[in-house]
């Protein structure tokens, strides 16, 4: 993919693959050169010598966190403007607390990841040019290698349930006299009646990219000791839920919060997180599916459901 050929953004700042565009402050940010966003991390596996024999045994190797390096250039008439823009850039990622968005409108559409300052910036001013500037370049980290779509996907299953509607056979309905089906009497709107749609208590959730994505499940009373099944994993909240009450279950962390906030990860069992992440799509361009599904000991009855919220990743 060729360096400079996408609009960038980062934080407040946003960088076009040429300079026909500029900020509301008359500057123009062109990226000229990235490394690290469309390439893949190393792995954290580890090796231990086999004894009196060739050879090692290899640790599972999960892919470490993405370091990224950009580098731009800024122009601008004027020289207290370029000064301003500089010093604006010597201030990004500031707060080593707050990560920021580093997003890249590519061709799969617009692919994000949250990074933090990894080492310094440095900006040199541009001897040869048709107008002042400085060149700039920064080092940064996505403790998360993913890159994931900045589109939110939002899931809802209900409980299972069958209302018992459905063909009756048995029923006479005046003026027929005879069991069986009854089509009216030359209504347009006779015929018919299969009652209505049952819930499933499934929801399918898919996810376009090319590595695993896992949702964020939020659990919503009233539920009584709720359980959420994927293919062969359970994740089982032993509590009850009220109406107005949720839990939200974050497999990736793990986390479980009651409202929220509270704590209740010692409520969940078994909690099979692994079993929860999206499968990617295939090479071929087919989505990768996750079926969840949602049960509980109380009434059938009940209103409470469950959320998925997630973003197609990438690699």
């Amino acid at each position: 993919m060729p360096q400079g050929a996408h609009v960038w953004t980062l934080d407040w700042l946003t960088m076009h693959p040429d300079g026909d565009v500029r900020d509301s402050a008359g500057v123009q940010w062109i990226l000229t050169q990235e490394k690290g966003f469309w390439g893949t991390p190393g792995t954290n596996a580890e090796f231990s010598s086999r004894l009196a024999r060739h050879g090692a045994y290899r640790s599972p190797g999960w892919k470490k966190q993405r370091t990224i390096s950009l580098t731009g250039r800024a122009y601008a008439d004027d020289y207290a403007v370029l000064r301003q823009a500089e010093a604006n850039v010597l201030g990004l990622l500031s707060d080593p607390r707050a990560p920021a968005a580093l997003t890249c409108f590519s061709e799969l559409g617009a692919l994000t990841c949250d990074v933090f300052l990894d080492d310094e910036i440095l900006c040199t001013p541009l001897k040869v040019v048709s107008e002042p500037g400085f060149e700039f370049s920064l080092q940064v980290v996505a403790p998360d290698p993913a890159k994931y779509s900045v589109e939110r996907q939002t899931m809802t299953a209900s409980l299972p349930r069958d209302s018992g509607d459905g063909l009756d056979f048995s029923q006479v309905v005046q003026p027929d006299a005879n069991q069986g089906l009854y089509f009216g009497i030359g209504a347009d709107d006779d015929g018919l009646s299969f009652g209505t749609s049952n819930a499933s208590g499934f929801m399918r959730l898919t996810n376009r990219g090319s590595a695993p994505t896992t949702p964020v499940y939020t659990l919503y009373g009233p539920l009584t000791n709720p359980i959420l099944t994927a293919e062969t994993a359970t994740m089982r909240y032993n509590g009850t839920l009220g109406a107005g009450e949720f839990v939200v279950i974050d497999p990736n962390a793990p986390s479980v919060l009651l409202g929220g906030t509270a704590v209740r990860r010692q409520l969940l069992n078994p909690a099979q997180f692994n079993g929860f992440a999206i499968p990617p799509a295939s090479r071929t361009g087919g989505p990768g599916v996750l079926s969840v599904g949602l049960t509980h000991s109380g009434a059938a009855t009940d209103a409470g459901y469950v959320t998925a919220v997630f973003r197609s990743a990438w690699f």
